[in-house]
């Protein structure tokens, strides 16, 4: 966050704060929409997974998502969204270079998207959250297993 200085606070950033959410899909979809759970992790078509209400916090600097991903084909990018009703728009991240059959450990710090097509409009610093969504372009049989979904305020 541009407003905040590693050179001022002596630390990079805290460390994630406490868990207000979990899922790892041993018991089904949970509160997650439009995918379906395969060998143990959610099967995430192109057109994407969504969770809503299912956890709710303030960004701060201590927010984090994290989870698991291995896609069934190589993706070049895979888009989070995350509405903020502050923003009155999505905020966005791109993970980029999916490897086909490869497990990739992603934690995101939700101080750091942006909203904006391009991501350079403010950031969710200060905005409620209570939902993300994750999609990405693909053949319509193409696949990303999501797995140890986490969120921590």
């Amino acid at each position: 966050v541009p407003s905040r200085s590693a050179m001022l606070t002596g630390e990079l950033m805290p460390p994630p704060g406490k868990k207000i959410f979990s899922e790892n899909f041993e018991q089904g979809p949970g509160t997650f929409k439009g995918a379906e759970v395969v060998e143990g992790a959610l099967a995430v078509p192109p057109s994407g997974v969504e969770i809503w209400r299912a956890y709710t916090t303030t960004v701060k600097d201590s927010t984090v998502l994290r989870f698991r991903a291995k896609s069934t084909a190589d993706v070049d990018q895979v888009q989070i969204l995350i509405w903020s009703d502050k923003l009155k728009d999505n905020a966005r991240f791109s993970i980029q270079g999916l490897k086909k059959g490869q497990w990739t450990p992603v934690e995101l710090r939700l101080v750091e998207m942006c909203a904006g097509w391009s991501q350079d409009g403010p950031s969710l610093d200060g905005s409620e959250t209570n939902n993300f969504k994750l999609l990405f372009n693909g053949e319509k049989d193409a696949r990303i297993l999501l797995d140890d979904v986490e969120v921590f305020e």
